[in-house]
């Protein structure tokens, strides 16, 4: 009887060690652990601005991902590399830039050449390393305006489309819309997980940092990127990933200040595509701050394995 409970307890805690830890890499992350990053603009835009429509014209307000500065504050910054894409989405970014629409490339300027084909290539040469993920601040453009519309042509004047396909367009085809597209984030967010781990890379997650926008006098941030935040999190927690809640510690700050305090240190720039004060990207003082929020947030705990690829751990 001692003995069959022996062996229940040690099958048991076998089964919750495969549960806990079978999905994690084993990358030993040292002072020469190279990171890699992918995601959209707030990573990566400063040579992408010129002659596009979305971002303000860079001979007067110069703009920056935070990606480009994080180098400044990591071991060895010849081994960050940026592989972010203007524009992209946690499904576009596995689309090659000659077959992205002809209007995104007027929006967005020329495309480089980073997209996810690019990224395995380099992280292969790389043999290991360390992937940060930051997906969510065009998602709700392309999935839900685009890929999953909630009106027929995307007219609001028209009805709703009948997605759960009751024969009727009505608000309880906003919930089953909903979770198409809570299904397909998660959906690329794992194919970014699993690749990273068969490469051998650590992958972690960053949630997308808020829109900067909010009325004047007033605290509350207009658009703070929700749901893909919640979405990101709790993939991680099924999947075991670390996450870096950008998203969280953005509004924070960003509803801590007033609306001119936010331009001068984040970014004072006219967007010349929505005719707006600049609340989304950064210039370079406000992609630093950003940056070292990562940084920040890599070493909440003081023996993170990835705070170890930072100065000062």
């Amino acid at each position: 009887m001692i003995n069959n409970i022996k062996i229940t307890i040690l099958s048991t805690m076998s089964m919750l060690f495969i549960a806990c830890g079978s999905s994690s890499t084993t990358t030993e992350i040292n002072d020469t652990t190279p990171i890699v990053i992918i995601g959209p603009s707030t990573v990566y835009i400063a040579k992408e601005q010129a002659g596009s429509l979305h971002y303000s014209d860079d001979s007067e307000c110069p703009l920056y991902g935070w990606g480009e500065l994080l180098p400044e504050f990591a071991k060895d910054e010849k081994r960050v590399f940026n592989y972010a894409q203007p524009g992209a989405s946690a499904g576009r970014f596995t689309i090659p830039p000659e077959q992205r629409r002809a209007d995104e490339q007027v929006l967005f300027g020329p495309q480089r050449d980073h997209y996810w084909a690019p990224t395995k290539e380099k992280m292969q040469a790389l043999k290991k390393g360390i992937l940060l993920i930051q997906f969510g601040g065009n998602d709700a453009r392309h999935l839900q305006n685009e890929d999953y519309p909630l009106h027929e042509d995307n007219n609001r004047s028209k009805p709703l489309i009948d997605y759960n396909h009751d024969g009727i367009g009505n608000e309880a085809d906003r919930v089953q819309r909903d979770k198409l597209v809570e299904d397909d984030f998660k959906k690329y967010l794992k194919f970014y997980i699993d690749e990273a781990r068969a490469l051998n890379f650590t992958p972690i997650m960053i949630t997308s940092p808020s829109s900067r926008l909010k009325r004047e006098g007033e605290n509350t941030l207009l658009y703070s990127r929700e749901p893909f935040p919640t979405y990101m999190k709790e993939l991680a927690e099924s999947e075991n990933v670390r996450v870096l809640d950008l998203n969280i510690k953005s509004i924070e700050v960003f509803e801590s200040l007033s609306v001119p305090q936010l331009r001068e240190q984040f970014a004072d720039c006219y967007n010349k595509w929505n005719k707006r004060r600049e609340t989304t990207h950064y210039d370079k003082d406000g992609a630093r701050v950003v940056a070292s929020w990562i940084r920040d947030l890599a070493c909440e705990d003081g023996d993170s394995e990835i705070c170890k690829a930072f100065k000062g751990h």
